[in-house]
């Protein structure tokens, strides 16, 4: 491809079946019929996975394609699409990561990344620039994310610049709705695409590129990119996201009585207060962090001490978590948020998901069409911590009632 400047025009297929890889190239014209992530994804989707494929068999396709200004200075386009067959609904899904695990990929030299087939033991890809391996990740296998990540990059010499995405225990044991987390706190969240990759034996996808982006006018989107920084900078919006986040939603939704509130039976949480962005920037941000190439910076570091003595420090947790697992389960305290969003992170689950996993039991549990003994002896009510904690936990291991939990919404409430 030549047409355009700042696209690489080249697609590498990783087979893990083979064990071969390959580059491809994607013509222009393809670029103008299906732009960015989501239109090439979809595309490559519909040509390659009949309908008839299973979500959790060899023959799907994980679909990682940047939009055409990755790797540029142009803020505001660091996040990569995954586009696959999702094991949570049966049919076409797609998820988004920030970060710089996409970014990297474009460095590498490769507009996308298809990975196709089935390894025959646990396995993990490195890409440097054109330098593709496959190697073993059986003595990472079952570890969780925190760890998994550590081991990986201790293999390639500790570089902090390396980029590494990489599924936990819920991707290995094909948890519907697994992730997968790219630097520890960005996730490709929706649609289960970290069960597809477990279903492939595929651990991690370490990347490192050293290949500049070239642009047909360099001064031009210099010049542009700090116009738009300004913007952003200086915006009234861009301002409040940076101070408090995706939480800088919470006060607004909520008064407005569209918060998600006891699995969906409310719209206004009585305590959401008590989660607002100012709230949560007085109480537990202890930092900001942004994505590649962005002026905001509306990733928020957050610290908790518990009670017991335990220390929680991490990322987030985002707006929809804190809907999801907080309002819509009864739950307005940041040490239960933090320790609940924690289990999600390590295991490699989408939050959203379980806490409408978990929301739906506890109506289920107060209405009585669930039982003590149905639910493993917790007891499930609005508002209950522990029951919350402990789930997510069965959730992550696939263990009891966890386990009924892991198959998605749908089909956990059949049961």
């Amino acid at each position: 491809m030549t047409r355009y400047s700042g696209m690489k025009g080249k697609l590498l297929r990783i087979n893990l079946t083979t064990r071969e890889s390959r580059e491809d190239t994607i013509p222009a014209e393809i670029w103008e019929h299906f732009i960015g992530g989501r239109g090439l994804g979809a595309y490559y989707l519909t040509k390659e996975v009949p309908p008839e494929v299973e979500p959790l068999g060899s023959d799907n396709k994980l679909i990682f394609i940047n939009g055409p200004l990755a790797g540029t200075l142009i803020p505001g386009n660091n996040k990569i699409c995954v586009t696959f067959k999702s094991p949570l609904t049966n049919t076409y899904s797609y998820s988004l990561c920030g970060g710089h695990w996409g970014p990297e990929l474009k460095f590498a030299g490769y507009d996308g990344l298809i990975v196709e087939g089935k390894a025959k033991n646990p396995a993990y890809i490195t890409i440097n620039n054109s330098d593709v391996e496959l190697k073993s990740a059986e003595k990472i296998w079952g570890k969780l994310i925190p760890e998994s990540e550590k081991l990986l990059r201790e293999g390639v010499g500790g570089d902090k610049t390396v980029q590494i995405a990489l599924i936990g225990p819920a991707g290995e044991k094909m948890v519907k709705y697994a992730c997968i987390t790219a630097g520890l706190y960005r996730e490709f969240g929706r649609g289960g695409a970290g069960a597809v990759m477990g279903s492939k034996n595929l651990k991690g996808i370490v990347i490192a590129g050293s290949i500049d982006v070239n642009v047909a006018n360099h001064e031009k989107v210099v010049q542009l990119s700090k116009d738009l920084i300004t913007d952003l900078r200086e915006s009234r919006g861009g301002k409040v996201r940076r101070e408090y986040g995706t939480m800088e939603l919470v006060e607004r939704v909520n008064n407005a009585g569209f918060w998600v509130t006891r699995n969906f039976t409310e719209g206004y949480f009585e305590e959401g207060y008590k989660l607002e962005g100012k709230r949560m920037r007085q109480e537990i941000i202890i930092g900001d962090s942004s994505c590649f190439g962005c002026p905001i910076g509306c990733g928020k570091r957050t610290y908790v001490k518990t009670k017991s003595g335990e220390q929680y420090l991490m990322e987030g947790p985002e707006f929809e978590t804190v809907g999801m697992l907080g309002s819509n389960c009864g739950i307005s305290s940041w040490e239960t948020l933090l320790r609940a969003s924690k289990i999600c992170d390590t295991y490699g689950f989408d939050t959203i998901n379980a806490g409408a996993c978990v929301s739906m039991v506890m109506e289920a549990f107060e209405s009585g069409r669930l039982s003590l003994e149905d639910a493993d002896g917790i007891k499930f009510t609005f508002g209950s911590d522990e029951a919350l904690l402990q789930v997510l936990e069965k959730i992550g291991r696939r263990e009891g009632f966890g386990d009924i939990l892991a198959k998605g919404l749908a089909e956990a409430s059949k049961i």
